[in-house]
């Protein structure tokens, strides 16, 4: 999933931080993936696209922007 785009990887860093203790983020790897003059915050993992869209529906819903995307 991507949680955002960073013009410093610092933000992207610190995103990951406030996130990663809590579900559907926990126990998810980051990937800061270097994209011109930006950095993408992806968590990935994810068992299924299916279980990567249920995350970003429990992200979307307290407010986080995500989306599925797909794995490398």
């Amino acid at each position: 999933i991507q949680l955002g785009a960073f013009s410093k990887k610092s933000s992207a860093e610190a995103l990951y931080r406030k996130l990663s203790g809590a579900a559907p983020v926990a126990g998810h790897p980051a990937l800061y993936i270097p994209v011109g003059s930006v950095t993408r915050l992806q968590v990935g993992g994810f068992a299924s696209k299916s279980a990567a869209a249920s995350a970003c529906s429990a992200l979307s819903s307290k407010g986080q922007a995500c989306f599925p995307v797909a794995g490398k």
